[in-house]
This record gives structure tokens, C-alpha cells and sequence, in this order.
């Protein structure tokens, strides 16, 4: 009734029923965040550049503030960073490692790739989220499926699950961008409360990326749909008067690549013939421990496919799957297949593989390419985090570091020289590279077990599997570059910033709610509202 009445008065050409709302709270800051899930920064650059995303363009490219270079988290999937986007951890410190993974201590094969299972993430993860943190105010999700803590979520299952099975993706878009008359300014005046923070989900573009790829003609078509509806809700808020008070922040949470399918590998039966190893793809989900540890020991290997373009591979320890392996068995079990001009064939032979990293020491990871290895190092210096590359063999140190974009004469390369330099030095040197931020990341990846003993990366445009026409989820830069523009009432109109991760958003968007989270919450990433706030000054 409530929504049916909102409908009729504004036909009446009445609006500011809000700020006009003698009972209603409207906080003095808010922020809406559009998530539009896999853009592909290349398509999005030349659409821009054509003038086909106008809204965009106008509020946010014009009007607000660019991250010429925004870093997502490895591994760069869906779910891993729709958890980010929440939590300011990268996926090695929240746990969730993809829209599959591993779970490790307890055995247990977790997968959110259907209607039944795609919001299990909430449960998955205890970090605390940018909701929690909010607790006290009043905050709303719109189609996104990780929303932890979040007060109110709207979701149109039945509508969009229709469409879903349809394969009209960007509808759903579209009907997210209809929201605000429809339901948002309904259910604020029903709990006479305006939400400090709402998050916008839009699904259809990655989906159709996946389907169509990032260069077709219906990707273009999904960019456009998004921005009409971005506009739209911009428009509709801005008519409600809370232009003034409103920041938002536009991202996505990964690049999307498109796929040539003769340029596929199937990596799990390349593997099967290269090492004979025994793999399991998805473990039995027996209900007692015991059942799953016998039914594992089976296996040498479990193998997870968290996408088209990076997969995840746990291994047992020396007495069995109770264990993860030691690095140096680790390194024994696997090196033989990672050395070219051995007795075997090199895994890093095939053009489809672009690198191979394993789980070292704490603190540490190696890392090989066709080009030879390195070995990256983390350390903690008076409570800030550091890294290094250690040369491992002086041969092949040059080739390596080139191919990974950290040759001479970059700014990457700078850092490549045996010292100590700190996350962000990393980030904004690096972040241009074909290999963008992997220094640090990969370290932070291996902290949870959950990613596994060993992540293989695909090259270029290469694919593990044939079912789709683009896909995410390598290390290089198309998969890792993400948009990311900021815009409020005192943000400067078309400033810029280097280079920013994703695990910043959080922290950035508590500093302009000004809200100070707990001492004792210690995101891994950090506010860049200072940049923001003097961005082309």
C-alpha cells in the first residue's frame, strides 16, 4: 500500500517527500556504492571515450574523483571480492578465496555457483563488515548476495531469477536502477529513516561478459543499461534534495578478459597427464570429518577451479590430508613439473599458463613464469608491513622480472633491488604493470589455507575451460585493473589519484560518513579520502 501510494503522489508531481518528512532522520552524510560486477576496463575506456556512458562520464569522470589505477585482490573473482568490498581485508584474510574453494581445516568443498548456494558466503566468513561497523545507523543492500550485517536487502528473487533463467542479465540492471522511486524512498518512509549507506549490486554485465565477451557488442550493450540506471538513480536521489549530503563511490571487482576458445587448455587433464597425480575436482561432502579424511586419502590432489583463469591446488602433508605440506615437501612434489629442460615436461612450457605460485615459508611465496623464479618476503617493521624480492638465481632474475613488468627503467623495477619498500610504495609503482601489485598480494593470498598449496595462472587471453566467451581471474593486469571513481559534496570535480586497492573502499567510505570504526578493527586497507579530498590541487 505504502509503495502504491508513494506511486500515485509522485504522479502528482510531488517530490521531496523526505527531506519535507517532519519524522523522517536523514543522516548529514550518506554514500551509495554501485557495484557493477566485471568491467572490463579496456571496453569501458573506449566506451568512454566514444561518449556511450554519459552518466558515468558526467558525475563521476567530470564530477568527481578518478583512481587512474584501482588494484583489485587476488584472486580477482566475485565472491573474494564482494567480501572485500565489505570487510577492507584482501580474500587471504577474510577466507573467502573465490566463488569455490577449499575450506582446508575442515575438509569441506564450498561452492556458490547456484540459487541454493549463493548466499552462503554470509555465513562463511565472522570479519567484521563495513554493516557491522554501522550498526547503530541505518543501511540497505540492493541485489547484492554478500551483505553480512546489512539492515534491509532487496532482491526481486522472483523477477530476477526469471530473468536469469531468460538470459536477460541486463535486465536486472535495469530494474536495480528503478529502485529508488519503487522501493528505497517506500521503505525509508515506512522506517522514517534514510539509510546511511546503501549498496547498489548490478550482476548483468559479468554475466554477460561470460556469456558474450568483454568485446562483443552485447558487453557494450550491458555498459550502457548500467549507466542508464546509475543516472537514473543519481537523478531520482538528486530530486529528493540529498545531492548535498550523498557520496558515491562507482567500482567493479575485477577486469573481465575475452576468450578466443582455441586458446584453451584443459587444465586439469594437462595436469592429470603431466604429473599423475591423483585429483579430486570436488571433494564428497560427507557429514563427519572422518568420512571425508578417509574418502580424501584417496587423492594426492584437490583441485579447485575458483574460475576459467586460475585455479587453486591444496595438496596433504607428509602424514595426510590432517596437514598442509611443509615447504620444502611442497616444493619436492611439485618443482620437477615447474623446471623446463628436466625429464618431464615443464607445466610452464605451455603458452597457456602465464604463472605458477606456491605457498612458501610465513611470510613468503615463489613465484614462476617460462622466465625463470623469484621468491617475494614479507616482513613487519614497527608495526607496518614490508616487502621484498629475493633473487633466487642471478640468471634469471632480469628475464623474470621484465616479463613480470618489473624490468629496468620501470618504477617497478625501482623496488626490484633487494630492499625493504612498503605495500604502497608497491601498489604505486607497480600498479601499471603487466603483473600489477603481485609482490605484496601473493604473500597476503597464502595467508589463508583456504587458497591453497599452489595457484596456477592463465596468460594473456588463454582459458581453462571452453563453456565461456570471457572470464577473470589471473594475476595480469586486464584481470586485476579495476574502475573506481569517487564523488560527494566536497570532493573535487574531474580530479585524479594514482593508484588505489579495493581493500580501501571500507576504510574510505567510514572516513567520509565520518565514522571512526574501533581501534581494534585493522583493515588491510587504508582511507584515501585525504587524496580524495585534494585530488587535482
Amino acid at each position: 500500500m505504502l509503495i502504491a501510494l508513494y506511486g500515485a503522489i509522485s504522479g502528482c508531481s510531488a517530490r521531496r517527500l523526505l527531506v519535507d518528512n517532519e519524522g523522517m532522520v536523514i543522516p548529514e552524510r550518506s554514500a551509495v556504492i554501485f557495484f557493477v560486477d566485471g568491467v572490463d576496463h579496456t571496453c569501458f575506456d573506449n566506451m568512454l571515450a566514444a561518449g556511450d556512458l554519459p552518466n558515468i562520464e558526467k558525475r563521476f569522470v567530470h564530477g568527481g574523483v578518478t583512481v587512474k589505477n584501482g588494484i583489485t585482490s587476488l584472486p580477482p573473482t566475485t565472491y573474494a571480492n564482494s567480501t572485500t568490498i565489505i570487510t577492507g581485508l584482501f580474500p587471504g584474510h577474510h577466507g573467502i578465496t573465490g566463488y569455490r574453494w577449499f575450506d582446508r581445516e575442515n575438509l569441506v568443498y564450498h561452492d556458490y555457483g547456484s540459487a541454493c548456494t549463493y548466499l552462503d558466503v554470509n555465513r562463511d566468513f565472522s570479519s567484521p563488515t563495513i554493516y557491522d561497523i554501522l550498526d547503530s545507523n541505518f543501511t540497505l543492500n540492493v541485489q547484492n548476495h554478500t551483505r553480512r550485517g546489512v539492515d534491509k536487502s532487496i532482491d526481486n528473487q522472483f523477477l530476477s531469477g526469471i530473468d536469469w533463467f531468460r538470459q536477460d542479465f541486463s535486465n536486472v540492471d535495469e530494474r536495480v536502477g528503478k529502485c529508488v522511486n519503487r522501493y528505497l524512498i517506500p521503505l525509508a518512509l515506512r522506517e522514517k529513516e534514510w539509510p546511511t549507506l546503501t549498496m547498489m549490486y548490478f550482476p548483468g554485465v559479468d554475466e554477460t561478459g561470460h556469456r558474450a565477451g568483454s568485446d562483443s557488442p552485447r558487453y557494450r550493450r550491458a555498459l550502457k543499461t548500467a549507466d542508464s540506471a546509475i543516472g537514473r538513480i543519481i537523478s531520482e536521489i538528486q530530486a529528493e534534495g540529498l545531492s548535498d549530503r550523498t557520496y558515491y563511490v562507482l567500482l567493479t571487482d575485477h577486469g573481465h578478459v575475452p576468450h578466443d576458445r582455441q586458446k584453451t587448455l584443459d587444465l586439469y587433464n594437462w595436469l592429470n597427464l603431466l604429473t599423475g597425480w591423483r585429483m579430486t575436482k570436488k571433494p564428497k561432502t560427507y557429514d563427519d570429518y572422518a568420512d571425508r579424511l578417509a574418502w580424501l586419502s584417496n587423492y594426492d590432489a584437490v583441485y579447485v577451479d575458483g574460475s576459467n583463469r586460475s585455479v587453486m591446488i591444496h595438496f596433504p602433508g607428509k602424514d595426510g590430508w590432517q596437514h598442509r605440506p611443509s615447504p620444502e615437501v611442497l616444493r619436492k612434489r611439485v618443482e620437477n613439473f615447474l623446471r623446463p629442460g628436466g625429464k618431464t615436461a615443464s607445466l610452464l612450457s605451455h603458452p597457456a599458463i602465464g604463472a605458477v605460485c606456491l605457498r612458501a615459508e610465513p611470510g613468503q611465496a615463489c613465484i614462476f613464469t617460462a622466465k625463470g623464479e623469484i621468491t617475494v618476503e614479507r616482513r613487519v617493521i614497527e608495526g607496518g608491513k614490508f616487502y621484498r624480492i629475493s633473487q633466487t638465481r642471478e640468471k634469471d632474475i632480469q628475464n623474470m622480472l621484465e616479463y613480470l613488468g618489473y624490468g629496468k627503467g620501470t618504477t617497478a623495477g625501482e623496488l626490484a633491488d633487494g630492499a625493504w619498500h612498503s605495500s604502497r610504495d608497491w601498489l604505486n609503482a607497480s600498479s601499471t604493470a603487466a603483473y600489477p601489485d603481485i609482490v605484496p598480494q601473493i604473500i597476503e593470498m597464502f595467508d589463508s589455507a583456504n587458497s591453497g598449496d599452489m595457484a596456477v595462472f592463465a596468460n594473456n587471453d588463454w582459458a581453462f575451460s571452453k563453456e565461456v566467451k570471457g572470464d577473470h581471474g589471473s594475476a595480469i593486469r586486464r584481470d586485476m585493473h579495476i574502475i573506481l571513481f569517487f564523488a560527494g559534496p566536497d570532493l573535487p570535480s574531474g580530479g585524479s589519484i594514482n593508484a588505489a586497492r579495493l581493500v580501501d573502499v571500507m576504510p574510505t567510505v567510514l572516513d567520509l560518513l565520518d565514522q571512526n570504526p574501533s581501534d581494534n578493527l585493522k583493515p588491510d586497507g587504508v582511507s584515501i579520502a585525504p587524496a580524495l579530498l585534494t585530488a587535482g590541487k
